[in-house]
């Protein structure tokens, strides 16, 4: 048995560097692979996940049945790992502005684009937009996105998109900062699943508004640069109050990384300390439960010896813990947006200081 150094990429962008046999099925050797880098071995409703293998040289999904050898991977390749969608009913859900909730199927077809430019299949035309921007194909049950040299640019939870790079259910795509998306499946529950014809929807930011098929108007306004990167410290208790929060500093062009939006296929973990390490300041919800929480008292520790700036928000009635005494600590006295203004400013504050 030959065994070969490989760099695996989970789809938070974590890089573990292994020695792996070659000639080993990888039916059997993915799953050790998931279990070795404590991936997500199940989704939220509790199904076993489908991990693939992604060749980023050969820019294509490893055969399941075959090895690494077999499938033409060499030393010091990078392969990135994560799970496959249970269906190919599949689409991608608007985060941000123009409209939130607003639906686009992915058919499993070999391409479809997306940009400003009225020859695309999925059409923004938006500034901020490149006329085409980006591009899907479908390949052995899995989504592969590729930025088409856009100005601005396409991230997929939070990475730059410059090659190739194949999604796994619950990712974020961002176009240029400014056009949010969420990869799910599509709930048959909620909408009958249908080819819809091109283009689906027409989202125009010269005029103000959006146009589809069925001729609904939606608003859009161009965002400004966002303003840093910042992460929400929160108790499972406040689950709901941060992720209302999020929402409310995206709209202030905040990028924000909080756990809930770590994709399936990643190591939790390290997807934390990465955002740890990147976030520019942090929002921390403080309750009687965050402060008895010693993941969250680490989370703080990290930002004190970095010298980071750190928003205390006292959401219920608690003591300020020792640690963030030298913040100034904003209070939630009944009006949500009126609290989402104060961190705002102090945020904005923070940063330029």
């Amino acid at each position: 048995m030959t065994k070969i150094q490989i760099s695996l990429i989970d789809m938070a962008g974590n890089i573990s560097l292994l020695p792996l046999p070659d000639d080993k099925p990888l039916t059997q050797l993915i799953p050790s692979l998931v279990t070795l880098l404590d991936l997500t071995e199940t989704d939220v409703e509790g199904r076993l996940l489908d991990y693939r293998l992604f060749s980023r040289r050969l820019q294509r999904v490893l055969g399941y049945e075959g090895s690494l050898y077999s499938n033409g991977v060499l030393e010091d390749d990078q392969l990135r790992i994560l799970p496959a969608p249970f269906t190919e009913k599949l689409e991608l859900v608007m985060m941000s502005e123009p409209e939130p909730g607003t639906r686009l199927v992915l058919e499993p077809r070999a391409r479809i684009t997306i940009g400003r430019g009225s020859d695309n299949d999925i059409i923004i035309r938006h500034v901020a937009v490149s006329r085409n921007h980006g591009e899907f194909t479908w390949q052995d049950g899995l989504h592969i996105y590729r930025d088409l040299g856009s100005a601005n640019g396409s991230t997929l939870n939070n990475q730059i998109v410059s090659e190739p790079i194949p999604i796994s259910v619950g990712s974020i795509l961002t176009l240029s900062d400014t056009v949010r998306m969420r990869y799910q499946e599509a709930k048959s529950d909620e909408l009958e699943w249908l080819a819809p014809p091109r283009p689906q929807v027409i989202l125009d930011e010269a005029e103000g508004t959006a146009s589809s098929l069925n001729t609904d108007r939606l608003r859009t306004t161009l965002s400004p640069l966002p303003r840093g990167s910042v992460f929400i410290s929160y108790a499972p208790e406040q689950a709901d109050i941060a992720e209302h929060l999020a929402s409310q500093l995206r709209r202030s062009n905040f990028q924000i990384f909080w756990d809930k939006e770590i994709p399936p296929g990643s190591n939790a973990d390290e997807a934390i300390s990465s955002g740890l390490r990147l976030a520019d300041a942090m929002v921390t919800i403080l309750s009687p439960e965050a402060i008895l929480s010693q993941t969250l008292a680490q989370q703080w520790n990290f930002f004190m010896l970095n010298r980071k700036p750190i928003v205390p928000v006292i959401y219920e009635e608690c003591v300020l813990p020792r640690t963030l005494q030298e913040f100034t600590p904003i209070r939630h006295m009944g009006s949500f947006n009126r609290m989402v203004n104060d961190i705002v400013v102090a945020l904005f504050r923070a940063m330029r200081s």
